[in-house]
């Protein structure tokens, strides 16, 4: 039977934190010792057989509560539904409501109750925190914003609450606003965990490598036990030309379970970038093992870009094929007509490609692909 435990920390029994008008027909001091004892199945069974003849909410919260701790979360809701018909502004009736509903999936019922918590006590971060994050889910982002601000304004010492906080900021483009949140929160508690790789990501996006690099290696010295914000520490090293503590960084996470696919190509290019091809293609032929997916497009050039430094041609070429067989990306055809062109020396083939590009690409995508259909369009009208 499942229990919601997690509650007990804001939700006290029933019986001892509401303060209802009306008398009741049965012993709670007997209630008390089922609920201490968590008889909850007895304590429904002694409350339905002495139930009030008129309405009475401390009648209905203490069933409400008891059918909550029983898993029945519907008959629940029925029961806090009727103390707030009773008592609308009772702040134990909309909390337990606002969580069943929660628990029901029904956030716009939940998040009913918790904007009216907020109301009724406004100086409770907490109400304003679970408001945002249901505006969130509900897609109404500008509100989110709005009561996740006033969350962190009565609780700046929360690291959640910080992160919480910089993903509406960054969500709303204000970049500027979360990083200089998140170093406040950083010069006053520089240990917190989730402060600290929300930082680490948001420098990567940026891109600020170096403070990237700072912060991820004072998680990896604290063996903080993630993985997405290390990738971002390997890629940062590896965007900044330290290709050794890159691979060194990428091989631990391998070492301990931690590599993706993006671990194994971050190592590959490092190593392309050291001109040791043959490791590089191994460990791309290990990305393509795991998954042949879309972003395998990359692999296949890298491995035909190592093959080109390699002065191996054909093999080169060979990869361009299969990419494009799988992935029908025309760059492909024109990556094959470049080595045609620039080192085979074979106008015809480097023609054929070429036109292919054209024809399946139409027009240029970036300022790159405008000068790339310049100097095709130049090659095949001199070929004429």
């Amino acid at each position: 039977m499942r229990k919601y435990r997690y509650l007990a920390g804001t939700l006290s029994f029933v019986f001892l934190s509401f303060s209802l008008p009306g008398q009741t027909n049965y012993d709670r001091n007997q209630l008390s010792l089922f609920f201490q004892n968590q008889e909850f199945e007895k304590a429904i069974s002694y409350l339905q057989a002495n139930s009030p003849v008129q309405n009475n909410s401390q009648y209905n919260a203490d069933l409400g509560y008891a059918f909550f701790m029983d898993d029945r979360l519907e008959l629940s809701k029925k029961e806090f539904e009727a103390v707030y018909q009773q008592q609308p502004d009772n702040k134990q009736a909309n909390l337990y409501l606002a969580q069943l509903f929660s628990l029901m999936k029904m956030p716009d019922s939940a998040l009913f109750y918790y904007c009216h918590l907020t109301k009724l006590q406004p100086e409770n971060y907490r109400f304003w925190q679970k408001s945002a994050q249901l505006f969130t889910d509900l897609n109404k982002f500008d509100s989110a914003l709005v009561y996740i601000e006033k969350a962190y304004g009565l609780n700046r010492l929360s690291g959640k609450l910080t992160v919480q906080y910089t993903d509406q900021l960054i969500r709303h483009k204000q970049y500027d606003k979360a990083e200089i949140l998140l170093n406040n929160f950083l010069v006053n508690d520089s240990s917190n965990q989730d402060v600290m790789i929300k930082r680490i990501d948001l420098s990567f996006k940026k891109p600020d490598y170096p403070t990237a690099i700072f912060w991820g290696e004072r998680l990896l010295r604290d063996s903080v036990d993630v993985v997405m914000p290390y990738v971002n520490l390997a890629y940062s090293y590896l965007n900044t030309d330290s290709l050794d503590k890159c691979i060194t960084l990428c091989e631990w996470l391998m070492i301990n379970n931690k590599a993706t696919q993006s671990v194994l190509y971050c190592a590959a290019i490092a190593y392309s970038k050291k001109k040791e091809y043959k490791k590089s293609n191994e460990l791309l032929d290990a990305c393509l093992a795991l998954s042949i997916q879309k972003d395998a497009v990359g692999y296949f050039n890298a491995k035909s870009d190592n093959f080109e430094a390699m002065k191996q041609y054909r093999k080169a070429i060979s990869y361009y094929d299969t990419s494009y067989y799988i992935f029908q990306s025309p760059p492909d055809l024109y990556y094959k007509g470049r080595i045609y062109d620039k080192y085979l020396k074979n106008k015809t083939k480097a023609r054929l490609y070429y036109q292919r590009f054209i024809d399946k690409r139409k027009n240029p995508r970036n300022s790159g692909e405008v000068k790339v259909f310049e100097y095709i369009r130049e090659y095949l009208k001199a070929g004429d």
